[in-house]
């Protein structure tokens, strides 16, 4: 067991640093781990949202104030990319914490308690408030949302003397 796990931590890091070469001038490693583990945890973000959104909120649930068929597929797509979220950046990001994991868990936790937060006050005004375009919004939500996320899990979450 132990075995397979190294191998695929080994598949992810091999997949994460491919494109390192390209953004080294530019990039710091952290940053570029940082946007490789955002890209793939947008990706599943992105198509568990929709998926969720198009083929079961919007259709078959009565909508309310609270729970808009776009802050239910929020939840679910966040219910499946924050575990996947944590564990990459633990492990292949911000490697070099010397909390204790149950420390960064909790704040990683309540991180995301505020990213949810966030993301939904961005949403309801983007969507409910200016009618923007459902996709656009989340697009824009996201880059706000990871730009502040980054920050926070460097320095709080994963903090690193």
């Amino acid at each position: 067991m132990i075995k397979k796990g190294k191998k695929i931590n080994n598949a992810i890091i091999i997949a994460l640093d491919v494109f390192y070469p390209i953004f080294k001038n530019v990039l710091t490693f952290e940053v570029y781990r940082y946007l490789a583990v955002g890209g793939i945890c947008f990706f599943l973000n992105f198509s568990i949202f929709h998926l969720s959104y198009y083929f079961i909120y919007s259709k078959y649930l009565y909508q309310t104030p609270l729970f808009e068929p776009y802050f239910l597929a929020l939840l679910t797509s966040l219910s499946f990319t924050l575990p996947a979220g944590f564990y990459l950046n633990k492990n292949f990001v911000f490697k070099g914490s010397h909390l204790k994991l149950r420390t960064q868990l909790l704040r990683y936790s309540f991180t995301t308690i505020g990213t949810v937060i966030l993301s939904k006050i961005l949403m309801d005004i983007m969507v409910g408030t200016l009618s923007l375009n459902l996709t656009a919004s989340f697009l824009l939500n996201v880059f706000i949302v990871q730009f502040a996320n980054f920050i926070v899990q460097k320095n709080l979450s994963f903090y690193q003397k």
